[in-house]
């Protein structure tokens, strides 16, 4: 089980990442080797449409919101963990 229980998103943010199809880690910008496990099997994509599959198999919730200038400034999402 995930540890996020809610996420919300600026429904504007795009964040490019790296996803690793070795260890399935995620990450913010563009890798030609895994972070974690020093995997070259690495693609692009989009981190929010990454996190929002996450969520989903984990049970947790997604939001997306529009001007909120606090969220913006933190880079656009933002959790609530569960515990």
């Amino acid at each position: 089980m995930g540890r996020v229980d809610r996420a919300l998103a600026n429904h504007a943010v795009k964040i490019a990442g790296t996803r690793c199809r070795t260890c399935n880690g995620v990450f913010a910008g563009h890798a030609d080797n895994c972070p974690s496990c020093g995997s070259s099997d690495v693609v692009t994509v989009d981190v929010i449409n990454e996190i929002v599959e996450l969520l989903v198999l984990s049970g947790a919730e997604m939001q997306f919101a529009e001007g909120l200038a606090e969220l913006e400034q933190i880079g656009g999402v933002a959790a609530l963990l569960r515990y």
